[in-house]
């Protein structure tokens, strides 16, 4: 398997385990296709891009996350996408653990196995995908198959698209506007482990801008 540097050869950025360095934050970013909670009509749009190996996430998956769904994901003020930014370099197991969980969500299991990884990151070798994906309840011979390469593609590309938007470490949040045509405006970045009052201060502001018509400072 080919390191995360290697996907972009020719680009030239910094990768950096739980932080990250931002090059030029893109305009816009489809979520076409991307795992997602909340309403499909929320005008507010968190984009993640995580790595289930990293400490960092997985602390925000455990400690801060419910608040999020609870608060603002499930009353519909905020849909939540999330986009896979495997760190082959520092998290060697990061690549296969995002297959599987692409390959559950092909079960409409995605968030149950996001769930089920983080809280076990210590547990991330083959064998303990398999007994992961049992634990989540996806048929098991559909989850083999497409575990011998099938979401290979779709990983690379959210590594890919993560990068041309200057994502360069996990996590980093992109929060912006929904736009038409399954893209986002991004307005403000959040990198490395958040607390849950700066993450809720950030959608804050992201709220009342999309209320007002202004966008926040990032």
């Amino acid at each position: 398997m080919r390191s995360a540097s290697a996907l972009l050869a020719t680009t030239v950025f910094t990768v950096i385990c739980c932080g990250v360095t931002l090059l030029g934050m893109a305009a816009t970013i489809s979520i076409q296709g991307a795992p997602a909670l909340g309403s499909a009509d929320a005008k507010v749009v968190v984009i993640e891009y995580s790595d289930f190996q990293c400490p960092y996430c997985g602390k925000f998956a455990r400690e801060t996350f419910g608040t999020i769904e609870d608060r603002y994901i499930g009353p519909g003020k905020v849909r939540y996408v999330f986009r896979n930014f495997p760190i082959d370099e520092s998290h060697p197991k990061a690549f296969k653990a995002a297959e599987a969980a692409e390959c559950a969500n092909q079960q409409g299991k995605f968030w149950e196995m996001h769930a089920q990884l983080f809280a076990n990151q210590q547990a991330l070798d083959p064998g303990d995908l398999l007994s992961h994906s049992k634990t989540v309840g996806v048929e098991q011979s559909a989850f083999l198959k497409c575990l011998n390469g099938a979401a290979r593609a779709k990983i690379k590309r959210d590594f890919n698209d993560g990068v041309k938007a200057g994502v360069g470490g996990t996590p980093t949040f992109l929060i912006g506007t929904a736009e038409k045509d399954g893209k986002v405006r991004v307005v403000k970045t959040l990198s490395g482990m958040q607390t849950t009052e700066s993450f809720t201060q950030a959608l804050d502001e992201v709220l009342a801008g999309s209320v007002s018509g202004t966008a926040p400072s990032r």
